[in-house]
This record gives C-alpha cells, structure tokens and sequence, in this order.
C-alpha cells in the first residue's frame, strides 16, 4: 500500500529540511553583517521567499496525481524531464553531503574527538538512509515528533536563560543600513529555498491541494525559530563575541544552570537537535534517491540504497580536504547555489507548465 503523511506531517518534513543545519551558521552569517539587527533579518528573508511559494502553488495547483518527474515527463517530454531529475539529484546529493560532513565535524569536535571522522560519516549515513528506506510515513511521523519536541525544549530553554539576557545587546535598535540588513537576509533565504521538497511530498500527501500551505507554513516556522534563535544568542552573548565562536547557539544555550546541582541543561536541546539533523539528512537522501530512481529507471531495492549511503558518505568526505573548507563553502557558496538552483529551475517548470497548459487548451479549441 502505498504511503500517505498528513499536512501537519509534511509542514514538520519541510521546517525539517530547512533549519537544523542552517542553525549553526545562521546566528554567524547574520550577526556579522546585521549586528544588533540581526533579529530581524528572518523577517526580510521570508518576504523574499514569497515569489518561491508563489512558484509551488501555481505548480501544485496543476498536479495530476503522479510523481513529480513522471508529471513533468507527460508535459515535457522525457529528455526535458530527465534533465530536470539530473540537475535537481545532483542538488540533493550535495545537499546530502554538506549535512553529513557539517553533521560529522560537529559531533567529532565536541563528543568523538578520538573516533575518526570517516566513522562518524558513514553511521550518520547508515541512520539517514536506514530512515528513508523505512519511506515517506516513517519520516512524516518522525519530523513531528522532533518538531514537537524541539519546540518544546526551546521553550523550557527560553524560560531558563531569562535571567542571563542582557537586553543592552539590542541596542541601538535599526542602527543597521538598509543595504547592511539586505545583505544579512539572503542566507536565511537560501536555506528556506529548501521548501521545494513539498513538490516532491505531494504524491504522499492526504490531500495534495494543501502543499502550497504545508509550504507556507514551514517556511514561517523556519522563519520564526532563526528570529529567536538569533534574538537569544544575541541577548546572551552580544553580536561582538559571537563573531569569534564557531557554534554560538550551542554556547549561548551552555549557560544555561539551576542552582548549583544541575548544570548543561542544553544538552537535551542538543539530543533533539540530533534527531532533527537525523531526519534533515534523511529526507535529503530520499530526495536524491527519487531523482536516481528516474534518471536512470531503477527500481527501489536494498542495495541501491547501499549504494547512496556509500557516495553520500565518500562526496561527504572527499569534497572538502578541511574541516575549514566545508565551513567556507557553506558560508559563501551553499547560500547562493541554494537560491540559484530551487528557484531557477522551479521557476522555469512553472512557466513550462504555462506554455504546456495554453498549447493544450489552443489544441482543444482547434478540434
């Protein structure tokens, strides 16, 4: 039977897939050029991306009840659609290998020191590509739980640093130049291009006319967890310190303690952070294997999905020689192929679909 995901579900996959990595490099890329606005970066970045939402409705709105590609395939023939699966697999297998690698680095430098990096590469895969093998239910119903959770978690830890804010952080309030605060929005903008993974949910959904609203809604709940993220960093920190930390979320939500018996109460933050990257990774993976799938004409089996977790984990480790590269790609590079590519591509389907529809209707007319 084949699966189906609530929209509640496929709201939780798309915020999934949008913040959990951007959460280590967001407070920095933002902070740096923003400052003490930085806050309201997020703001800005979800007015940008309403053109690319715009784009997933007008397209879902057109659905015919099959595969995103094999739809694609009936409109604009098989090369075309074909080139479409390439471009957009070799998307999520970067996409894929910069979560692993970023992933890996994080959880080597601050809890394996002493286990290689390739290790922690390859369980990372073998967890996300165990995930997506379990299919599109199974990650529907896990990004809900982690979803919940961590909002839950975020909450307990916004209540427990209220004592440590230091409201001074903020101040003066829209110092930033305009042209300053535009430039501090476009990193959140690449990574909440991302919603256009629902197009590839809507065979899965319930009720697929409500993509363009799962869309919106977790492009706003992306939106609104950096706000705060960004605002609590800040607070606790200010926008000078954090310039020289490379994980300033996870520093700023360390100091969190209750009298003097219970300390590092972040750490359970942390755990559901790791389970939300868990499932970033996964649906990644399972984007990429719905591309290969069509590209080449496979079927689902056991050892192509063998097969991805080993070239996810190898372009994971041997794209980048230093720890430090993958933090420059991802600052300067990532950001901008992110925008480039969903709304390129996803901007020239839709106008394919309009010239398609109008030709149909023409032919109609004619006989």
């Amino acid at each position: 039977m084949k699966q189906k995901i609530t929209s509640l579900q496929a709201t939780a996959i798309i915020a999934n897939a949008v913040t959990p990595s951007a959460l280590m490099v967001i407070p920095n890329q933002v902070i740096q050029t923003a400052k003490q606005d930085g806050w309201l970066s997020p703001m800005l970045s979800f007015l940008f991306i309403l053109p690319l939402l715009y784009i997933i409705v007008a397209i879902s709105r057109r659905y015919n009840g099959k595969p995103l590609m094999e739809w694609l395939e009936g409109s604009f023939g098989k090369a075309a659609a074909t080139g479409i699966a390439l471009l957009l697999g070799a998307y999520y297998l970067i996409g894929s290998a910069s979560i692993v690698r970023q992933f890996s680095n994080f959880i080597s430098q601050q809890f394996m020191i002493t286990t290689p990096l390739a290790v922690v590469a390859l369980l990372i895969t073998i967890v996300a590509v165990y995930i997506c093998a379990q299919g599109v239910e199974v990650i529907g119903r896990v990004s809900f739980f982690v979803m919940v959770v961590s909002m839950l978690f975020l909450g307990i830890n916004l209540f427990l640093l209220w004592g440590q804010y230091d409201w001074h952080h903020f101040l003066p309030v829209f110092e930033t130049m305009p042209l300053q605060q535009l430039t501090a929005s476009v990193p959140p903008v690449g990574w909440l291009t991302d919603i256009t993974v629902v197009l590839l949910l809507m065979p899965y959904m319930k009720n697929t006319a409500h993509a363009g609203k799962a869309a919106l809604w977790g492009a706003a709940l992306a939106s609104v967890f950096f706000c705060l993220i960004i605002a609590i960093t800040l607070a606790v920190l200010g926008a000078k310190l954090i310039a020289s930390l490379s994980y300033p979320v996870f520093t700023a939500l360390g100091t969190v303690q209750i009298g003097e018996f219970i300390e590092r109460i972040d750490v359970v933050l942390i755990m559901a952070w790791i389970a939300s990257m868990f499932t970033k990774a996964s649906v990644f993976v399972f984007c990429f294997n719905q591309m290969m799938l069509y590209s080449f004409r496979l079927r689902p089996h056991n050892g192509l999905y063998i097969a991805i977790g080993l070239f996810v984990a190898a372009t994971a480790l041997y794209s980048w020689s230093r720890n430090s590269a993958v933090n420059e790609y991802i600052f300067k590079t990532l950001t901008i192929y992110k925008i480039l590519n969903n709304f390129t591509i996803f901007l020239l389907i839709w106008i394919g679909l309009l010239f398609a529809g109008r030709k149909a209707n023409a032919e109609e007319a004619v006989t």
